[in-house]
């Protein structure tokens, strides 16, 4: 069976440099024109990426890869330090498989962050450095086995190659969809998701791979068509459900508190008063004594 054109090559010809930044909290830098792709990974903290007159948000975990000769800059958060993942790569001319990558932010799984941890494992293994987390790829180390760099190419086209699975299948669903039907459909659907899984403790991460839309978009979306943020929201629906729970009699705290997700009844209660000013108890008492006057006056 003969291979699809988009994967009878590795979809990179050479990486040009791999490293690893820490910015201080709100500043600014330029990137001066390179004739190379750039993949960025955002590690910690969140960049505004600035390409001509357009801006780009990325906050951690998201990654980004820019084509050759994008002049462009970014600013750092600006209270806390930016780790930032930096790879230059030149790709095979002609057709490449990267061009629907162009410029799309995407959120990176868990087996590919594991991903990026193994490069620089590998490059710590060829390479000399430079500084920290800084290689010198125009040269291996004495006695390092070639393997090694061939294996970091491997796990880098293995990463770039599963991005584009992802954008492709976000790509597919949002184009049986249209855009206004699909954001309200969308906050239903994770709404319901909410609801369907109140025992359990859903991270963004995990409601973003649910639904195939980066975490950052997905906070967005939620915040601007509720006015909550996704999971303030999530906490709110279990705290509804916990007044339910309690008022029916059934249940002791402990077993409710498991119900819906809480480690333990100290974990509940404390997240219960948050968010209505009492306690557990304090709020069956209430609503006992309200039932109570309410019998009375009747």
């Amino acid at each position: 069976m003969e291979l699809d054109p988009d994967i009878k090559l590795l979809p990179i010809k050479e990486i040009s440099d791999l490293s690893l930044f820490s910015f201080k909290p709100d500043t600014k830098h330029q990137i001066n024109k390179l004739y190379h792709w750039i993949f960025y990974s955002i590690n910690s903290g969140t960049i505004t990426l600035f390409i001509g007159k357009e801006s780009l948000y990325l906050e951690a975990g998201d990654c980004i890869i820019l084509p050759n000769g994008e002049q462009h800059s970014f600013a750092t958060s600006q209270k806390e330090t930016t780790q930032v993942t930096m790879i230059t790569f030149d790709s095979f001319t002609g057709y490449s498989p990267l061009d629907p990558l162009n410029k799309q932010i995407l959120h990176l799984s868990e087996h590919q962050k594991h991903l990026v941890r193994a490069i620089f494992y590998r490059a710590a293994l060829v390479y000399p450095q430079m500084s920290e987390n800084a290689f010198n790829l125009r040269q291996l180390i004495r006695d390092a086995d070639p393997i090694d760099e061939q294996i970091l190419y491997l796990h880098f086209s293995e990463l770039v190659y599963s991005m584009i699975q992802d954008h492709r299948r976000l790509t597919a669903k949002k184009e049986h969809v249209s855009p206004k039907i699909h954001k309200h459909d969308l906050i239903s659907q994770i709404m319901a998701y909410m609801e369907e899984n109140l025992d359990k403790n859903i991270t963004i991460e995990e409601f973003a791979n649910h639904f195939y839309i980066s975490a950052s978009h997905i906070k967005k979306v939620f915040k601007e068509y509720t006015g909550y943020s996704m999971i303030n929201y999530y906490k709110i629906l279990k705290i509804e459900k916990a007044k339910e729970l309690i008022l029916s009699n059934e249940k002791s705290f402990t077993e409710i508190g498991l119900e819906l997700g809480y480690d333990s009844i100290h974990h509940f209660s404390n997240t219960f008063k948050k968010y209505t000013g009492l306690s557990p108890t304090k709020y069956k008492q209430s609503k006992e004594a309200v039932d109570q006057k309410m019998n009375e006056l009747s």
